[in-house]
């Protein structure tokens, strides 16, 4: 099936700021923090945050000590970019450890700054998860190749995760699909399809949750993968454009997208990440959906 998503980075001239509608939803989308992959490299390791004694750190985290505070900056960015007094923040996340111990971390600060939040706890979302392995490989081996492959190149040349993958597979004596199990085709739709219910979701909600969020505005964080992001960015920001882990990527739409053929004029901003990041990059896109017939 034919993507039915299409970006277009419109004109510098058209780059302008535009009045933002109250019922309309901003999306950050954040990468994990640093981690050590226990998930994928330690079948012992166990994530869970109703255990006793359960503490925001790296003993019981899918984040390396560098990664939570790395989060915990990003976090606290977020705070001071939140109008408190009229927005609402839902945060969601990848159901893999490392992006929900990230959304853990930013839910923690978010409170520490009374920012109203509409979940007690963080929800998790399947378009964000990580690219999808086949049973058979060994994670842990994928991940040592992977992390030699992409040491050869400087910070600011690493290869986009389209391209490192089929690198890695190749490393490993396989083809670019057969540890697979969904391509980019793949995991640039779901992630579209989030985008596309997430921009509407005031559509979906009941009249209690509505009644909650009275006329704040929603503020959406969602905290996700390199991968998963990877297109999405290459056709907003520009070729070749990756996100560094603990980096943000905000999304203001500025009209709802719901019909078949119809635009949404939206602003995408990557932000800074601490001193090492990228430059802030900020453009205006047109963004479509096309059912196909």
């Amino acid at each position: 099936m034919k993507n039915p998503y299409e970006h277009i980075i419109l004109n510098k001239e058209n780059n302008i700021e535009q009045e933002i509608p109250p019922e309309m939803v901003t999306i950050d989308v954040v990468r994990h923090g640093e981690t050590a992959y226990k998930e994928l490299n330690d079948p012992h390791f166990v994530f869970d945050p109703t255990q006793e004694g359960f503490e925001l750190t790296s003993d019981y985290l899918d984040l390396t000590k560098e990664g939570i505070k790395n989060i915990k900056e990003s976090a606290e960015e977020l705070a001071k970019r939140i109008d408190s007094n009229n927005e609402i923040v839902l945060i969601v996340s990848s159901p893999n450890y490392r992006a929900r111990s990230s959304a853990l971390l930013i839910d923690s600060v978010l409170k520490e700054h009374n920012i109203q939040l509409l979940t007690e706890q963080p929800r998790t979302a399947h378009a964000l998860k990580q690219i999808g392995f086949d049973e058979s490989v060994d994670t842990a081996e994928w991940m040592r190749v992977a992390s030699e492959y992409l040491g050869e190149f400087a910070n600011d040349a690493k290869p986009t995760p389209d391209i490192a993958h089929p690198a890695t597979a190749k490393r490993m004596g396989a083809t670019s699909e057969e540890p697979l199990i969904e391509n980019y085709d793949d995991i640039e739709m779901r992630f579209n399809n989030f985008l596309r219910h997430y921009s509407n979701i005031r559509s979906y909600l009941n009249t209690e949750t509505l009644k909650t969020i009275g006329k704040k505005r929603m503020r959406i964080i969602s905290v996700t993968h390199e991968d998963t992001v990877s297109r999405f960015l290459q056709q907003t920001i520009g070729e070749g454009t990756n996100i560094d882990k603990g980096q943000v990527v905000e999304i203001q739409p500025y009209n709802e997208q719901v019909h078949s053929g119809e635009s949404m004029r939206a602003t995408v901003e990557l932000l800074p990440n601490g001193t090492d990041g990228n430059n802030n990059v900020k453009n205006t896109i047109e963004r479509r959906y096309n059912v196909q017939s």
